[in-house]
């Protein structure tokens, strides 16, 4: 009898310690939704947006852990307008990753306490194009600049395209407009009126 009296009273202990984790985990996802995590998140955070999709929370953490696990990044939380808040252990080290160039459908931006961001209002941004087994003739400046031309407004070429110092792929930086969809591929028409299909990624 005392055993089964044992059993009971840790079978309780269990009970609770597994109601008091559920509400404590419940809370947590409740306040994760809201601007009540804020005060949590200092000079040292971004705020980004996923355009054209909602992951949950969850997802984007394991995506931001990929990206910048070993340069800085901490947290994660999501806002009720939309936008993912990401804290950095630093500034310098949320500087550093501001500096690179994403992918289309991420928008980074600095974030302070009590800002709120549209991502309507960020219109255009720049982004790198790459241009798969593009045939060697258009390498040029005003080869690339005329393909480029047909996506958004060519920038820049990064250096090893500049230098000619890889063959499979030709980078471009072009500044796009968030609104437009951004295509897989352009058509155009070389110095001998053939069609050319050419297909490109963002990266």
């Amino acid at each position: 009898m005392g055993t089964s009296f044992s059993q009971s009273i840790y079978a309780l202990r269990r009970r609770r310690q597994s109601t008091s984790w559920v509400n404590k985990v419940e809370q947590t996802e409740h306040t994760e939704g809201t601007d009540s995590i804020a005060p949590n998140f200092g000079s040292s955070s971004v705020a980004c947006f996923m355009l054209g999709a909602n992951p949950p929370v969850q997802v984007m953490e394991g995506f931001f852990y990929r990206l910048w696990g070993n340069k800085g990044y901490e947290k994660t939380v999501a806002k009720p307008d939309g936008a993912f808040i990401m804290r950095f252990y630093s500034v310098l080290e949320r500087d550093a990753i501001l500096k690179n160039s994403f992918k289309k459908p991420l928008i980074i931006r600095p974030w302070v306490l009590g800002q709120t961001i549209d991502k309507n209002d960020v219109a255009r941004i720049p982004v790198w194009t790459t241009f798969q087994e593009l045939d060697f003739k258009y390498w040029s400046k005003e080869g690339l600049s005329k393909i480029g031309i047909l996506i958004g407004k060519p920038i820049a070429t990064d250096k090893a395209t500049q230098a000619k110092l890889r063959t499979k792929f030709a980078r471009l930086l072009i500044k796009m407009d968030l609104n437009d969809p951004f295509p897989k591929e352009v058509t155009f028409m070389d110095e001998c009126g053939t069609l050319v299909v050419q297909k490109e990624d963002y990266a």
